[in-house]
């Protein structure tokens, strides 16, 4: 009698053992998975009205982290350039969008950093995939933009500041007509 109890003991221990093992897999597995999920929203482009704003479907976007020349009613030099790359690299095209800390501006559009191609994990986001892979990074080498920040969202600021220091010295797009840049921004 007292062997069985030790048995059923023994049995019970190991059970729940095997139970806390099977619950530790799973629940990392979860969180692995979870944690790993990409944060980047496939979406197709459908306007681009300029540079930094554009839609998909009825949803309106601005482009965190920069500002191009205006185009339409208040043109700025440059801005009709900054608007026909954009459309280049984004119009009609799949795209990634990752949201910043805050969603939306004070007019209503959301708010997205742009990739061209899906990054899959925020770790995958180093500074050639910003230079060569987003809308953001090839605008500024190309002197078609320039910074513009809004904490809380400045996820690559220092990325974008360096990219636009180069285009600067190279005297890209803008800065070859003005050391000011030919539209607003910090």
């Amino acid at each position: 009698m007292k062997n069985d109890k030790i048995k059923n003991k023994t049995l019970l221990r190991r059970l729940l053992l095997a139970f806390l093992i099977l619950v530790l897999y799973f629940g990392v597995d979860y969180y692995n998975k979870t944690a790993a999920a990409p944060t980047f929203e496939k979406v197709k482009v459908t306007k681009v009205v300029d540079g930094d704003t554009f839609y998909v479907g009825p949803d309106k976007v601005r482009v965190i982290g920069i500002n191009t020349p205006e185009f339409g009613e208040e043109k700025e030099e440059l801005g009709e350039e900054a608007k026909i790359r954009a459309e280049e690299l984004i119009l009609n095209k799949t795209v990634y969008l990752k949201t910043g800390k805050e969603l939306e501006d004070k007019y209503g559009r959301n708010l997205r950093y742009v990739f061209l191609i899906n990054p899959k994990k925020e770790k995958n986001v180093d500074e050639k995939m910003i230079r060569e892979n987003t809308l953001e990074g090839i605008l500024l080498k190309e002197g078609l933009a320039r910074c513009y920040f809004f904490k809380p969202n400045n996820d690559y600021e220092e990325t974008f500041r360096k990219i636009e220091k180069e285009a600067r010295e190279n005297k890209e797009g803008m800065w070859k007509i003005s050391t000011e840049g030919t539209t607003r921004g910090n």
